[in-house]
């Protein structure tokens, strides 16, 4: 049966927070899957990451057929440039733009209309910042992060990570683009700014998520509202 419609505000990000933890559902939202998710699913041969991967494409297609209409296994899905999925245009006649990242336990779907939206989520791992850094950043962004007293600075670095990424993945750039040429300045109060061509999007911080995850949604409109939501679907 179709899922739920429920008529996005066309000005309005949807981030929903997803759980990775199929509960009793595991046969029902395989049931959701293509034939070539299902494969893929097969080949990580029902370890604690299929599970996980089951569930964020599961909740993806979910929160998606809520949005136009029809039924999560209805969605068609195409891979884009640098394999970014998105909507199908032979199926699916929509400007609903969506972005999917997970770490450990959790996963974020960003969805929107007439907006390129990228979202980036992280559970920071046992490591220097400062050598990630020094590799992924800009010297302006390195000097950015040593200004912190050493016990803060794995906060910040992560903190500049996620948006980071999540204006890479919203500008559709991939995983090759060296991310010091994707340069970020932190205003007074902490906000995230690009600086460079890609000064009209707008970074925000996901501030209310689980404990231990650090999240960030980039949006190409910054009067869009952003509004945070929880899979499963009420």
């Amino acid at each position: 049966m179709p899922a739920a419609q429920h008529s996005p505000d066309d000005r309005a990000v949807t981030v929903w927070r997803v759980r990775l933890d199929p509960g009793d559902r595991a046969a029902e939202l395989r049931g959701y899957l293509a034939a070539d998710e299902i494969e893929r699913l097969d080949r990580l041969a029902r370890s604690e990451v299929g599970r996980r991967w089951l569930v964020s494409r599961a909740a993806l297609r979910e929160i998606l057929a809520a949005d136009l209409g029809t039924s999560p296994s209805a969605v068609r899905l195409k891979l884009g440039l640098h394999g970014r999925p998105g909507l199908d245009p032979r199926a699916h006649d929509s400007d609903l733009a969506f972005n999917l990242s997970h770490s450990g336990d959790l996963a974020l779907v960003a969805i929107a209309r007439g907006m390129r939206v990228g979202v980036d989520v992280e559970r920071p791992r046992d490591r220097d910042p400062l050598r990630v850094a020094d590799r992924y950043f800009s010297a302006a962004e390195m000097a950015a992060v040593r200004a912190y007293p050493p016990g803060d600075r794995p906060e910040a670095f992560i903190r500049f990570w996620t948006a980071k990424e999540a204006l890479a993945k919203g500008m559709g750039l991939g995983l090759r683009v060296p991310r010091g040429e994707l340069e970020l300045i932190q205003r007074p109060g902490g906000a995230m700014v690009p600086v460079r061509l890609d000064r009209d999007w707008r970074l925000v911080e996901l501030t209310d998520l689980p404990d231990g995850y650090y999240g960030a949604l980039a949006v190409d409109g910054d009067a869009a509202r952003i509004v945070m939501r929880d899979w499963p679907l009420s």
